[in-house]
């Protein structure tokens, strides 16, 4: 087929995010061919900071929505692992108009900046905001060395 250059975008990039828009917004958007399960089954992320001092790595993750007894961490020495789940629930006889808060299961898995103790880790889930905290081993622990001067040059 040939096209004329009044039905030809101008820009190709323009055109490449428009088509771009459309893929995205059709595969989220609550009227595409998603059926109202296999909709309540999306993913679910829980984004991740991670901080350290020189005693504990501190791990925060937004759980908004999710029950303290649906949250699970596991913790080895070197990897600490999150899991759980949110579900969203449409009231009886009521069907989806947009959704944009997903649900579902979620895991996540993260490589720890040091050896921890995981005898001592702790958590605990305030306002949405899940907080692990987890003690480094001590010969993990940075010690501080005390320099002396010696006389003489020596």
């Amino acid at each position: 087929m040939l096209l004329t250059r009044a039905r030809m975008p101008r820009d190709p990039f323009m055109a490449l995010t428009r088509d771009m828009d459309r893929l995205f917004e059709s595969m989220f958007s609550p009227s595409s061919r998603l059926t109202p399960v296999e909709i309540q089954q999306s993913w679910f992320s829980a984004p991740l900071n991670i901080s350290e001092d020189e005693n504990n790595v501190y791990v925060e993750t937004e759980l908004p929505g999710v029950k303290l007894e649906d949250i699970e961490i596991l913790a080895m020495p070197e990897e600490l692992t999150v899991k759980g789940s949110r579900e969203i629930n449409l009231p009886e006889g009521s069907r989806w108009l947009r959704r944009e808060r997903s649900a579902g299961s979620f895991e996540r898995k993260t490589t720890l900046p040091s050896e921890i103790n995981v005898d001592e880790v702790k958590a605990e889930l305030r306002e949405g905001v899940l907080t692990i905290t987890l003690p480094k081993i001590e010969a993990r622990r940075p010690k501080r060395i005390t320099v002396k001067a010696l006389a003489g040059g020596k």
